[in-house]
C-alpha cells in the first residue's frame, strides 16, 4: 500500500513539476474578453487583477456568486505564486476551504463546477510552489474529476475547456512508466486533446479565451519548441487587448527564452507595475545577455532585495557574481559567489545549476560564459567575435573543450547553419562519455537539438533516436526540462505516423 501511495505521489509530482512554470504564468495571466457572463463589477475586478491590484479587485467581488469566488481565489493564487510570501499561505488556505465549502453546498451548475475545478487546480499549483507535492497531487486529481464531470454534463459550456484542456495536457505529459497509476485512478490525458480544446476556447467569445491563447503560447514556446507559433499568439494578444501588462510580461519571458533579449527588454519597459520583482529578475537576465553588466547587477540586486520567496535568489546572486567576473572585478565576483553559496534553497533548475557550478572545482570560464550569454540573447555576431578570440590554451580541461563545441553548436544552430550545428553536437556527444555517468548538460541538450533538426527534415527515425538518447542522461541539472521537452517531442512524432 505504501508503494502504491508513493507511486501515485511520484506520478503527480512529475505532472506538477513539468507544468510549474506554465501553471504559474497561466494562473497569473487571466483576462476578460467578453461581458456576456461577468457583471460590470466582476469585469472591473478581473481588470484590476491583471494589474496586480489584488486588494482593490477583491473589494469589488465580496458576494458569493461563483464567478466572484473565482476572481477572489484568482487574486489570492496570484499573490501567493508571484510573491511566495509564506505568511499568507495559511490564511489564504482557510479562505480557499471556505470558498470550496460554500460551492459544495450549492446546486450543481456549469458555473459552480467551473469554479470548483479552477479553485482545486489553483490550490494544487500553490501547494507545488510551496513544496507540498502530496497535497498538490490530490488537489489535481479533484480538479480532474470536477472538470471531467463538467465537460460531460455541460458540453456546450466553453469556459470549462480551460481547466479540462490544461489537465489533459498535464496528464498527457506523464511518463509512460507511471501510466498505470493514472489508469488505476481512472484518469487519462491527451496532449492533442488538450491543445484542441484550448484552441477552440481561444477562438471563442467567452471570457476565458485570452487565458487559452496565453497558455497556448506558453505550450508552444516552452514545451513544443515552436517559438514562432508562440510569438504569433503573443503578438495577436497585444494587438487585441487594451490591458497589455500581463501579456507583455508573458511575451518578455518567451522572447528571452527564445534568444531575443532586445525584444524582451522592449516589452519589459512597457510594464507599469512597480511591485513585481520578477520584472527585475527578467531585466537582469536580458541585460546580462546583452553585455550591460553594470545595469544587470542593479536589476538582480533589486530582485534579491524585494522578492519575498526563495525562487531564483541563488541564481540572481550567482549571476551578479558572473557580471562582476565578466567585468574583471574578481573581488566582487567572489563576494557574490559566496553570498550565493550561503543560500540553501534551490527549487528551480537555474538555482540547481548555480549550486553545481559554485561547488565545482572547475571554476567559471569567462570567455565561454560570454559566448553563452551573447548567444542566449540573440547577439550572434558578437558571440562569433568572442568565439574567434578563444585559443586552445583558454580551454585546457575536457569539460571546457566539450562546452566550447557545445557553444559553437548552439551558435551555428540558432544562426541557421544546421549542417555545422550537427557536426558540433555530435562532437559534444562523443566527448561527453557514458550517459549513466556524464554530469554535464551539454550532451543531453545536444541530443535534444539534434532530434529537432532531424524532425525538421522528416527523419523521424533519427529524431526518435536522439530524443530517446537525451532522456538517457541521468545526472545533469537540467534533466527535468530536457526530459520534458524530449518526451513532448516523442509524443508529437507519434501523431505524425
Amino acid at each position: 500500500m505504501l508503494f502504491i501511495k508513493r507511486s501515485k505521489a511520484i506520478a503527480f509530482q512529475s505532472i506538477l513539476k513539468k507544468a510549474s512554470l506554465m501553471a504559474c504564468l497561466f494562473c497569473f495571466y487571466s483576462n476578460v474578453a467578453a461581458q456576456d457572463i461577468l457583471s460590470i463589477p466582476q469585469s472591473k475586478a478581473h481588470d484590476l487583477a491583471l494589474n496586480m491590484q489584488w486588494t482593490e479587485a477583491r473589494s469589488l467581488v465580496k458576494d458569493n456568486n461563483a464567478y466572484s469566488i473565482y476572481i477572489t481565489s484568482l487574486c489570492n493564487t496570484l499573490e501567493l505564486l508571484i510573491n511566495e510570501d509564506k505568511r499568507l499561505v495559511e490564511p489564504y488556505e482557510l479562505i480557499f476551504d471556505k470558498q470550496l465549502a460554500y460551492l459544495d453546498s450549492q446546486p450543481v451548475s456549469a458555473e459552480v463546477l467551473f469554479a470548483q475545478a479552477e479553485l482545486h487546480l489553483q490550490l494544487a499549483f500553490v501547494y507545488l510552489k510551496f513544496e507540498r507535492e502530496f497535497d498538490g497531487a490530490f488537489k489535481l486529481r479533484k480538479a480532474y474529476q470536477l472538470a471531467a464531470r463538467g465537460r460531460k454534463k455541460y458540453p456546450n459550456f466553453l469556459p470549462m475547456l480551460k481547466s479540462h484542456g490544461l489537465l489533459q495536457i498535464l496528464l498527457g505529459a506523464v511518463p509512460e512508466k507511471y501510466n498505470w497509476v493514472l489508469r488505476m485512478m481512472n484518469m487519462e490525458g491527451s496532449t492533442q486533446t488538450g491543445l484542441a480544446e484550448l484552441q477552440l476556447l481561444s477562438n471563442s467569445n467567452t471570457f476565458t479565451n485570452t487565458e487559452a491563447s496565453i497558455f497556448l503560447a506558453l505550450i508552444h514556446g516552452y514545451v513544443r519548441q515552436e517559438p514562432m507559433i508562440a510569438k504569433t499568439y503573443i503578438t495577436q494578444l497585444i494587438d487585441e487587448n487594451s490591458s497589455k501588462d500581463i501579456i507583455s510580461f508573458v511575451g518578455a519571458t518567451l522572447a528571452l527564452k527564445n534568444n531575443n533579449a532586445e525584444e524582451s527588454l522592449a516589452l519589459l519597459k512597457t510594464l507599469t507595475p512597480d511591485d513585481l520583482p520578477a520584472i527585475d529578475y527578467l531585466t537582469g537576465e536580458a541585460l546580462l545577455y546583452k553585455g550591460d553588466y553594470e545595469t544587470a547587477i542593479k536589476s538582480f540586486q533589486q530582485y534579491i532585495k524585494h522578492f519575498k520567496g526563495n525562487s531564483f535568489l541563488k541564481d540572481a546572486q550567482f549571476k551578479t557574481g558572473i557580471c562582476y567576473q565578466l567585468q574583471n572585478n574578481q573581488t566582487k565576483a567572489i563576494e557574490h559567489y559566496d553570498l550565493a553559496r550561503a543560500i540553501s534553497h534551490e527549487n528551480t533548475e537555474a538555482d540547481k545549476y548555480a549550486n553545481r557550478v559554485l561547488n565545482s572545482t572547475d571554476g567559471i570560464n569567462s570567455k565561454l560564459t560570454k559566448i553563452r550569454f551573447l548567444t542566449d540573447g540573440g547577439y550572434y555576431d558578437e558571440a562569433r567575435q568572442a568565439a574567434q578570440q578563444i585559443s586552445p590554451s583558454d580551454i585546457p580541461s575536457i569539460k571546457e573543450q566539450v562546452e566550447y563545441y557545445y557553444r559553437q553548436g548552439r551558435l551555428a544552430h540558432l544562426s541557421g547553419k544546421a549542417n555545422a550545428a550537427r557536426l558540433f553536437y555530435e562532437q559534444v556527444i562523443d566527448m561527453s562519455g557514458d550517459p549513466d555517468t556524464s554530469e554535464w548538460y551539454f550532451a543531453p541538450n545536444a541530443c535534444l537539438q539534434l532530434g529537432y533538426l532531424k524532425k525538421q527534415t522528416d527523419d523521424t527515425s533519427a529524431a526518435k533516436r536522439y530524443f530517446t538518447q537525451a532522456i538517457a542522461y541521468k545526472k545533469h541539472e537540467y534533466k527535468n526540462s530536457i526530459d520534458a521537452k524530449a518526451k513532448a517531442a516523442l509524443s508529437q512524432l507519434k501523431t505524425l505516423k
